[in-house]
């Protein structure tokens, strides 16, 4: 009877961790090392948002306004190395002075799709957590939550660590597939 509950307690501990993301294809449906130009043309309508070409510069477009799992976007910053995309973070509009409880939410939600963070601490006064997704021991995908850098208002970044190394060492990418179909009402978990 012990080696049951024993059997039981395991599988019920990791039955969780089965359905799990793995791996992170890119930001908002827009895959990693896509270029600028598809980039431009399809983010707008899947983030209800307006390109800002006054703050945008080379290797970074920058849109204001709209929409990130169900929150109020400040800015939406999308950066490329070689004209191809490998990094996105959003930064939402503050809804209080104190971001804590917004960066729980977005811990919650995120834990529940990739699992428990691998760092979890606080940096000159700002709660910051980190996922790295992905197998193997080259470079990963990677999450980061940060509370209220700058006193923005809470920053969501989405990294693609190991195209930033391979961009940066002159090789190109494999061209992504097309997009995956866009949709035009974005929900809390859809956007994660």
């Amino acid at each position: 009877m012990k080696t049951i509950t024993l059997i039981f307690l395991l599988s019920a501990c990791t039955a969780p961790a089965q359905g799990l993301t793995t791996q992170i294809d890119g930001f908002l449906d827009i895959p990693w090392g896509a270029t600028a130009d598809t980039v431009k043309k399809t983010f707008p309508s899947k983030a209800r948002t307006r390109l800002d070409q006054i703050n945008s510069k080379p290797g970074e477009f920058v849109f204001t306004g709209g929409k990130f799992a169900k929150f109020k976007v400040r800015r939406f910053n999308l950066e490329f190395i070689n004209e191809r995309f490998w990094n996105g973070h959003v930064t939402l509009e503050p809804v209080s002075k104190d971001h804590a409880k917004v960066h729980a939410t977005f811990k919650q939600l995120l834990t529940e799709k990739y699992g428990p963070p691998s760092s979890d601490e606080v940096r000159s006064g700002n709660l910051v957590t980190n996922w790295h997704v992905g197998t193997g021991p080259e470079e990963k995908e990677r999450i980061e939550i940060q509370s209220d850098p700058n006193g923005d208002g809470l920053k969501i970044m989405y990294a693609s660590d190991r195209l930033r190394k391979i961009l940066q060492a002159g090789s190109a990418p494999e061209v992504p597939k097309k997009p995956k179909t866009i949709s035009t009402a974005p929900g809390a978990k859809d956007d994660l």
